[in-house]
């Protein structure tokens, strides 16, 4: 019943909540507003993993501080992909209450999913089956949203769906988008930690730009360029240095392990015949 109520939450936390704050933000600020603090999931994961206590901070540490600088070095691409690329960003006086709405709730959805990546490693070390979660987790998702549909649009016209592109959108955005990537984000955070998984977000941003420059014809300035080179070195700087950290606690742990059979066997060597039986 624990691991049902826990399913039950990561529904609420990462797919109900966190989605209905991002599409909503999308009537009082534009799209590029709302892709540029997406790009902050890194930066805000690190610090709650921090509080949480499921990162280590390590300044004392030459991975730790690589770690952190990969993290602020990718955050940085992002952002300079984003604000260079779209270099024009209009908010009037008069939209300026609308546009306050709209960030807070972007910000309230990036801090909810966020968290829902650092609720993933725990969840699947007392569930490890990643497949089964993603459907659960779904069909509770599913559940809440009805829900949530219900309570906010009482017009049947709403709810019916027509046999065009839109439906097409739907069921390939939910079979991949929301289906089998989620199942990878909740499989990769149970074996590398939320961090590992949050620092991969800028990379869509990143593929977004190649894909608009080879099918659609955008032209890519020095901002995508630059921002797209600096992305993927903070990336490779991140794992890079997690690796590092991986194998110094894999050495400490051997050590721990050769130091206490060390202990034991000199315990025992103590002991006569009949008290080491």
């Amino acid at each position: 019943m624990n691991i049902l109520w826990g399913i039950f939450l990561l529904a609420f936390v990462g797919v109900t909540f966190a989605q209905f704050m991002l599409s909503t933000a999308l009537y009082f600020i534009s799209s590029t507003i709302e892709s540029s603090v997406l790009n902050m999931i890194p930066a805000i994961t690190y610090i709650l993993s921090l509080i949480t206590r499921q990162e280590k901070l390590q300044l004392q540490t030459w991975w730790g501080n690589g770690k952190l600088f990969g993290t602020i070095l990718s955050v940085s691409g992002a952002l300079t992909l984003m604000f260079w690329h779209q270099s024009t960003v209009n908010v009037t006086v008069t939209d300026s209450k609308n546009w306050a709405i709209g960030l807070v709730m972007v910000i309230v959805g990036v801090v909810a999913f966020s968290t829902w990546i650092l609720m993933l490693e725990p969840m699947t070390k007392r569930y490890p089956a990643e497949l089964s979660m993603t459907s659960i987790m779904f069909f509770f998702a599913t559940l809440q949203t009805g829900v949530v549909a219900v309570i906010l649009n009482h017009k049947t016209s709403q709810w019916q769906l027509k046999w065009d592109l839109e439906l097409l959108n739907i069921l390939v955005g939910g079979a991949l988008n929301s289906g089998l990537a989620n199942f990878f984000v909740a499989w990769c955070a149970g074996l590398k930690g939320p961090v590992f998984v949050a620092s991969f977000s800028p990379l869509g941003l990143l593929f977004t730009t190649i894909l608009d420059t080879l099918f659609l014809g955008q032209g890519m300035n020095a901002g995508s360029v630059i921002g797209s080179i600096v992305i993927v070195v903070g990336l490779y700087v991140y794992l890079w240095s997690k690796s590092k950290e991986e194998a110094q606690e894999k050495v400490g742990d051997a050590k721990d392990e050769i130091t206490s059979s060390l202990v034991h066997n000199q315990h025992t060597d103590h002991l006569s015949p009949y008290d080491k039986v």
